[in-house]
């Protein structure tokens, strides 16, 4: 599923 690869994305693009 992408939701895990989203979930991923969120969290480097949280890394701000």
């Amino acid at each position: 599923m992408a939701k895990e690869k989203i979930r991923i994305r969120l969290k480097a693009y949280d890394h701000r």
